[in-house]
């Protein structure tokens, strides 16, 4: 990580006595920025940031009509729901949200249509349900990931965010033809 905040330094790196030292770095990977306000390698290869931040992307949630309660921190979308965040959509006819406090959601529930898209993979499923700490989604209800042509359905397919990791419970797999040829 070091090594990326000295690449992508601003401002010209600095050698003083043979360490190299960099200003107001950031890097940026899969929508999370981290900063370092200086990023220092020694003359061993060690190397150390000096204040640090990260920042994740905002989830931005959109529907026709929603219902707040704050006693219950939750809140109901209803109606052509889009969640983004980062390269993450989810779409979905009704979404609830349970708050563990204003500025944090804990858990989160989308039924009917819903479409989970994160690059080039797409999910879908009858519903999903997102665990906020782990970044876990289960789908269920015909679930069915689309990955490069290769197609994976099961009773249960869970998907780790945050993490490129995928479960799958009573599962097939149909590798596109493709990948299976004899190279020449």
């Amino acid at each position: 990580m070091i090594a990326l905040l000295l690449a992508c330094a601003p401002q010209p790196l600095s050698q003083p006595d043979g360490v190299l030292v960099a200003r107001d770095a950031t890097v940026s990977f899969e929508g999370i920025s981290i900063s370092a306000q200086q990023a220092i390698v020694d003359e061993d290869g060690t190397g150390r940031a000096e204040t640090v931040s990260a920042a994740a992307p905002p989830l931005t949630i959109t529907s026709k009509d929603a219902v707040w309660s704050f006693p219950e921190q939750s809140a109901q979308f209803e109606g052509d729901v889009v969640a983004t965040r980062g390269e993450v959509t989810l779409r979905c006819n009704s979404l609830k949200v349970r708050f563990l406090r204003p500025d944090r959601i804990q858990h989160a529930v989308a039924e009917g249509g819903v479409k989970v898209t994160q690059g080039e993979r797409t999910a879908t499923s009858d519903r999903a349900e997102l665990t906020a700490e782990d970044g876990m989604l289960v789908m269920t209800g015909e679930p069915l990931l689309t990955d490069a042509g290769n197609r994976l359905t099961g009773e249960r397919i869970t998907l780790w965010l945050d993490r490129e990791q995928v479960e799958c419970q009573g599962c097939t797999l149909v590798v596109d033809g493709a990948a299976i040829k004899p190279t020449q």
